[in-house]
């Protein structure tokens, strides 16, 4: 059955080519018993269109119609799999959804649905997506979250693992996953994935595309990963990061499971200390040079400078005595605008601690931090970590489970 499945998806761009001459009631495909129209496929390519900023031409119609059908199909098996075990979607759930899609997308309240009505899609199209998605969201957090443990010592693990890590490079990465359940899906899953590398280089939005096609727990925030590191990933993956470029899009990465497109977004040297959002109250100590000062004279008496320094209250009487115009307060200043060796020189540093000598082209500096703010606490980094680790076993449960309900449906083609 699975491999007549793939062939006929294989077929479906020369069968939908001709859909303007056929009823648009034309059955597409049958899951256990459940009709997906050709009309339910055009719907859903207009909405894939409309939500991904591809052109509304006939080719991209045909190319995007296999790989609605594949989504169709495991949305009605996700939606019989929910309705078996008793899960509702109410209207609650749908406005409370539509209202996110409009705040995310800058609509005005109410204003999705005139919206879809201007592009030719009907409300029904947007809501049993709306629908599909929530009853599976619920099923696999009813369901499946509760079997997720995670160990003070995995934890553990991988929070001395990143404090090991100090000055290797990590990685803000986006995801779009294809699951392969058996050796006869292979091939599809990475014309599939093919296929939207060349969708996105065309100018789709890679988080639109996530969205719409990614098969991991990614796909409901666009496929955003976070900032990773490449011991948190499996080899295929971590060896494609490494030689990508920022803002560039792997090609299809076969890993276990199935097919990832990687879109690396930053890259960025880890420190001890996280310095995103962090904020730092300086004071600076400036011995000026020029060119016939002995440097490491002035730097050996920054060094014994600095032994007499215990706070910022002595930073200031050392101003005081040095009558410097250049010393004294900087204010308080983002660590992320910082140039990179003054970052460096402070980043750990708490109040009242003053830095090592740091040189810069207009002579050699002391740093005193007088005040920090914005640091994440450290139970905070191991709720992170935990978290992230339950939702990529989540995610490994959940493609698991559709996997096994794929296998089990039975899926006609007429």
């Amino acid at each position: 059955m699975r491999r007549a499945v793939v062939i006929a998806l294989m077929a479906m761009t020369a069968l939908f080519g001709q859909a303007a001459a056929q009823s648009v009631h034309r059955i597409a495909a049958i899951v256990n018993d459940e009709v997906v129209s050709a009309f339910d496929v055009q719907q859903r390519v207009a909405l894939v269109i409309l939500s991904t900023g591809l052109p509304n031409d006939r080719q991209t119609q045909s190319r995007l119609q296999p790989q609605v059908l594949r989504t169709l199909i495991d949305e009605r098996i996700q939606m019989q799999e929910a309705q078996r075990l008793n899960i509702k979607v109410n209207q609650g759930d749908i406005d409370r959804a539509t209202e996110r899609i409009e705040n995310q997308n800058n609509i005005p309240p109410g204003g999705l649905t005139n919206m879809l009505r201007r592009r030719g899609v009907t409300r029904d199209a947007f809501v049993e997506q709306i629908k599909s998605a929530i009853a599976w969201s619920k099923l696999v957090q009813g369901r499946l979250r509760p079997t997720v443990t995670v160990s003070d010592e995995e934890v553990q693990q991988v929070v001395d693992r990143l404090q090991a890590s100090v000055g290797e490079l990590e990685y803000r990465v986006a995801e779009i996953f294809l699951s392969v359940d058996s050796p006869d899906d292979d091939e599809e899953a990475r014309r599939t994935a093919l296929r939207l590398i060349e969708q996105i280089r065309n100018g789709a939005r890679f988080s639109a595309i996530a969205r719409e096609f990614s098969q991991g727990v990614t796909a409901a925030v666009g496929g955003d990963m976070g900032w990773v590191q490449p011991g948190q990933l499996p080899q295929e993956i971590a060896g494609a990061l490494t030689q990508m470029d920022t803002g560039r899009i792997s090609s299809p990465v076969r890993s276990t499971g199935g097919y990832y497109i990687l879109l690396l977004r930053k890259k960025r040297e880890i420190g001890g200390t996280s310095v995103d959002g962090v904020r730092v109250k300086l004071k600076q100590i400036l011995l000026p040079t020029d060119a016939e000062d002995d440097v490491t004279a002035l730097l050996d008496q920054a060094a014994k400078m600095r032994e007499r320094l215990d706070n910022c209250a002595d930073v200031e009487k050392m101003v005081e005595t040095l009558g410097s115009q250049e010393s004294g307060d900087l204010g308080e200043v983002q660590l992320t605008d910082l140039p990179e060796n003054i970052r460096a020189a402070v980043a750990e540093l708490q109040p009242d601690q003053i830095s090592v000598p740091v040189q810069t082209g207009v002579g050699i500096h002391l740093f005193a931090v007088c005040g920090r703010s914005g640091d994440q606490p450290q139970e905070s980094k191991s709720d992170s970590v935990r978290s992230d680790l339950g939702n990529r076993r989540l995610s490994m449960l959940a493609r698991r489970y559709l996997r096994d309900l794929r296998r089990d449906a039975v899926v006609e083609f007429p």
